[in-house]
């Protein structure tokens, strides 16, 4: 089968593909965190553990992360491949938050070892799930004639 170089993308599945991954990463988030507080030291009372507070960043993340894709896919040939490099820089960005609150280096925000592992999860499966359903959904299957 010949490779194809160029990524073509149909930008009517967008929205559909963003309200998907917003609904199953909002999901995998609030059950980590449940989980976090059945199993593991994670208080329940943590401000920066609501459900307020993760519906809100991860429906930014994920409208963030769709209008990123949109202008890839109108401006570059391999959309989905940059898509995945810059999101990988973004859940790096997104990683140093917990590192410094763990470290004791955010004022007036100290966490244990628990929490910080509840908070990266949290952060793998929303980097995850958005680039899973960004880069399947969307993206244009060519038919290739010959063998």
């Amino acid at each position: 089968m010949q490779r194809v170089w160029h990524q073509p993308m149909n930008v009517r599945r967008l929205p559909l593909a963003a309200l998907l991954s917003a609904v199953v990463a909002i999901a995998a988030d609030i059950g980590i965190r449940a989980a976090g507080e059945h199993w593991l030291d994670v208080p329940p009372d943590q401000s920066y553990l609501s459900t307020t507070v993760i519906v809100v960043t991860v429906v930014a993340a994920t409208l963030l992360a769709t209008i990123v894709l949109a202008l890839l896919g109108q401006t570059q040939a391999r959309p989905f491949s940059v898509f995945r490099l810059l999101a990988l820089v973004v859940f790096l960005l997104a990683c140093v938050g917990p590192l410094l609150a763990r470290l004791g280096w955010l004022p007036g925000t100290q966490i244990n070892g628990d929490t910080f592992l509840v908070l990266m999860l949290m952060n793998a499966a929303t980097a995850i799930v958005i680039v899973a359903f960004l880069t399947t959904l969307p993206r244009e299957h060519v038919r290739q004639i010959g063998f």
